[in-house]
């Protein structure tokens, strides 16, 4: 498709510097799937240490990103400089549309590098309930929400936070996140095969960045409290961080051969490990402001459990799509974990379910349209998308 000065072209410029969480999730199926609706679009980040490893991952998703010294993390310290440089960069991108991501508050600077490049439309993500801002970071958001087209949140949780901040009601714009939908999913005994786990195991999962904030520790108490019989359980703990060797030991301490460390998973190892639970956790020790994992396990027809508050309710219906528990209660965890170990055919309907409403409430090409009508891009020349049905997906 060749490329007019007609055609809509939007700048995604994500502020992160060494994460591979939800936010940079987002942003990279922001960035495919407006591709394949026919938009030209550029997915940008700051350079940083891992800037490297950060693109290579972009590409294993599909995506063509770039790292660029334009563009700086939120918190770092801006000059008037910097933020003429970076209108001056996107200003020779020739942009219909800009969209920024942050984790917590808005870039005043960055924000007006958007309006002195003269882009006629900018929306700005925020994508962690805005708790620990500072107070110049959030007179920051509420100045920058002054000068941008509309502040996007994931979830009602982090819509509470940012009106806290000040930012006015009808600037905020609430779009569910979209998730990809895998290529393909082997069955459960032949992900098992590939992880060396019995094909009849009871699996849980969890997939985190491993620090002390998620709460992997209660996790292993609470799969250490189900009996050990014939099919486990086995915990399989999916991530990398500077936690991995204390929770490797008491992991290996708890659990034993129960449970693997399987560190950073991408592609179809990442598909292996989904398609091999029968039920993913997580159980960190604040409120998630939405919680990406969980859509990617809906995605498998995998059911979730995790604590009752913040944004894990916009994604996990309880009883429909997976068990919530009071926050902190670790022997509520347990007793749902055996509640599910128990009813074989409980787990299938949650997972059906969950991945029903994974598919249609949560869908790249719903995030992506929304997005497209809020930056006023106009239509593009969509790709062909190929149509998938639940008989495509080997769900428990």
């Amino acid at each position: 498709m060749s490329l007019t000065a007609r055609q809509p072209r939007v700048a995604i410029l994500t502020s992160t510097r060494d994460g591979f969480g939800g936010m940079e999730q987002n942003a990279v199926n922001l960035t495919r799937t407006l591709t394949q609706q026919g938009y030209h679009v550029r997915c940008v980040f700051p350079v940083s240490e891992n800037s490297d490893f950060l693109l290579k991952w972009c590409r294993q998703q599909g995506v063509e990103a770039e790292a660029s010294e334009a563009f700086l993390h939120y918190d770092q310290p801006h000059t008037l400089s910097n933020v003429r440089r970076l209108g001056e960069t996107l200003a020779a991108w020739n942009l219909t549309g800009v969209s920024l991501h942050y984790p917590e508050s808005i870039s005043l600077k960055d924000a007006l590098a958007v309006r002195l490049a003269g882009v006629p439309r900018c929306v700005a993500t925020i994508h962690c309930v805005p708790e620990e801002s500072s107070a110049w970071q959030r007179k920051m958001s509420r100045l920058a929400s002054q000068v941008i087209d509309a502040v996007v949140v994931r979830s009602h949780a982090v819509r509470q936070g940012i009106l806290a901040v000040g930012i006015p009601a009808n600037k905020v714009a609430y779009i569910r996140p979209g998730i990809h939908a895998p290529e393909e999913t082997l069955p459960p005994a032949a992900a098992r095969a590939r992880l060396g786990l019995p094909p009849d195991a009871f699996v849980v999962g969890t997939l985190a960045r491993l620090v002390p904030e998620k709460g992997i520790d209660c996790l292993i108490e609470a799969v250490r409290s189900l009996p050990n019989q014939a099919d486990g359980p086995y915990l399989l703990i999916a991530g990398d961080g500077p936690e991995r060797e204390t929770l490797s030991r008491l992991a290996e301490a708890q659990l034993g051969a129960r449970a693997r460390m399987l560190g950073r998973l991408s592609g179809a190892d990442l598909a292996d490990f989904y398609a091999a639970l029968d039920v993913f956790a997580l159980t960190p020790l604040w409120q998630e402001a939405f919680g990406m994992v969980y859509l990617e396990a809906a995605q498998f027809g995998v059911p979730s459990v995790s604590w009752r508050g913040g944004g894990v309710a916009d994604v996990i219906v309880d009883g429909e799509t997976g068990l919530l528990v009071d926050a902190q209660d670790v022997n509520a965890v347990g007793k749902a974990l055996a509640r599910l170990r128990a009813n074989p055919t409980l787990r299938t309907q949650l997972g059906t379910q969950a991945w029903a409403r994974a598919s249609s409430e949560f869908s790249e090409a719903r995030m992506a349209e929304s997005y497209a009508r809020l930056l006023r891009l106009g239509p593009g020349v969509p790709r062909p998308q190929e149509e998938r049905s639940l008989a495509q997906y080997q769900l428990r």
